[in-house]
C-alpha cells in the first residue's frame, strides 16, 4: 500500500529528534490515522486491514520521537478523531485506541531491543483488557448486551460463554498482534532496530511457562475464564521455546517435545468425555513439560 511506503519516507525524514520535528511529525502520524478511521467507515471491508496496519504509525512514532511525548500524540489523535468521526465513534474506540496502545508498546521494546515474544504477548495482553473495559461501552452505544448476543449465537448458556470470553478475546487479540507485528518489524528494521531474538531470553521464557500452567491450575478454582487463559498463554510460550531449540538445532529436545504433543492429545481425547469441566486444562501439560525439558542438559 502507497500511503505506508510515504509513512515509512516520512519517518526517515523525521529521525532526528528535535522539537520541532517531533511535533511536525506526530501531528502527520495523529493525520494519518484520522485519515485511515474515515476510510475505515466508508469502506468497511477496509478494517480488516486497517486493524493490522494501525499500529506502525504509533511505533513510528514512539521509535522517532521521545517517550515523553507520546501522551500528546496518543490523546490528540484520540480527541481528533472522534471528533472528525462523530458518526463512528465507535471506530475510534475500537481501531484508534487499540492500535495506539498495540503500536506504543511495539515502538518501546524496540528501543528497548525486547524479544519479539514479550512485545506480542504484552501487546496481545492489553488489547484484551482494553475489550473487557469496553464491553459496557459497546452496550451502551448499540444499545445491546454483547454477552446476551454471543449467548444467541451459540445458543448456551451464560456460565459456559462467561468460561471461555477472556480465552476469546485473548486468542483474538493474539491473531491480530501476530499480524501488526510481522508489519511494523518489518519497517522498524529498516529504521535500524534490530529486536534480540528469543534464545537471548530462554531461561525467562521456560519459567514463564512452568509459572503460567501453575496458576492456570491455581486460579481454574476461582474463575474458570482465567485459568483457560494462563492454560493457552502457557502454549504461546511452549511454541517459542520450541522455535529457540530449533535454532540451537537441539533436536532431541525437539523429539521428546513431539513425544509429549502425542501423548497429551492422547490424553486428551481419553478424559475429554469423562469430565464436565476443565477439559481445556489438560492441554497444559504439554507446555509444562516442554519448558522443564528445555532447562535440561541433554545432548
Amino acid at each position: 500500500m502507497k500511503i505506508f511506503a510515504i509513512i515509512f519516507l516520512m519517518a526517515t525524514f523525521y529521525k532526528k529528534n528535535t522539537l520541532t520535528k517531533t511535533i511536525t511529525f506526530m501531528s502527520l502520524m495523529a493525520g494519518v490515522n484520522i485519515v485511515l478511521s474515515i476510510l475505515g467507515f466508508f469502506i468497511p471491508f477496509l478494517s480488516v486491514i486497517l486493524v493490522i496496519f494501525l499500529p506502525l504509525t504509533s511505533a513510528l512514532v514512539e521509535v522517532n520521537c521521545d517517550t515523553k511525548y507520546f501522551p500528546i500524540y496518543a490523546f490528540g489523535t484520540i480527541g481528533i478523531s472522534i471528533a472528525a468521526t462523530f458518526y463512528n465513534i465507535d471506530f475510534t474506540i475500537f481501531y484508534i485506541v487499540p492500535s495506539i496502545i498495540t503500536g506504543f508498546l511495539f515502538g518501546l521494546m524496540s528501543k528497548k531491543k525486547v524479544a519479539p515474544i514479550w512485545s506480542i504477548f504484552t501487546a496481545s495482553l492489553a488489547q484484551t483488557l482494553i475489550s473487557l473495559l469496553f464491553l459496557p461501552l459497546l452496550s451502551f452505544l448499540f444499545d445491546k448486551n454483547f454477552v446476551d448476543v454471543l449467548l444467541q449465537i451459540f445458543n448456551t448458556s451464560f456460565a459456559k460463554v462467561e468460561d471461555y470470553l477472556l480465552l476469546a478475546f485473548f486468542l483474538l487479540a493474539l491473531v491480530q498482534t501476530i499480524l501488526s507485528f510481522i508489519v511494523c518489524r518489518n519497517e522498524l528494521t529498516k529504521l535500524g532496530y534490530e529486536q534480540n531474538k528469543i534464545s537471548d531470553f530462554s531461561a525467562i521464557v521456560n519459567y514463564s511457562g512452568i509459572g503460567a500452567i501453575i496458576l492456570s491450575i491455581g486460579t481454574f478454582f476461582i474463575y474458570k475464564g482465567i485459568g483457560y487463559l494462563f492454560t493457552t498463554i502457557g502454549l504461546f510460550l511452549a511454541f517459542f521455546i520450541m522455535q529457540k531449540q530449533t535454532e540451537n538445532r537441539e533436536y532431541r529436545k525437539l523429539v521428546i517435545d513431539a513425544i509429549i504433543v502425542f501423548l497429551n492429545i492422547f490424553v486428551f481425547a481419553l478424559f475429554n468425555p469423562l469430565m464436565t469441566t476443565g477439559q481445556l486444562l489438560l492441554i497444559g501439560f504439554s507446555p509444562l513439560l516442554i519448558s522443564i525439558i528445555s532447562l535440561l542438559k541433554i545432548k
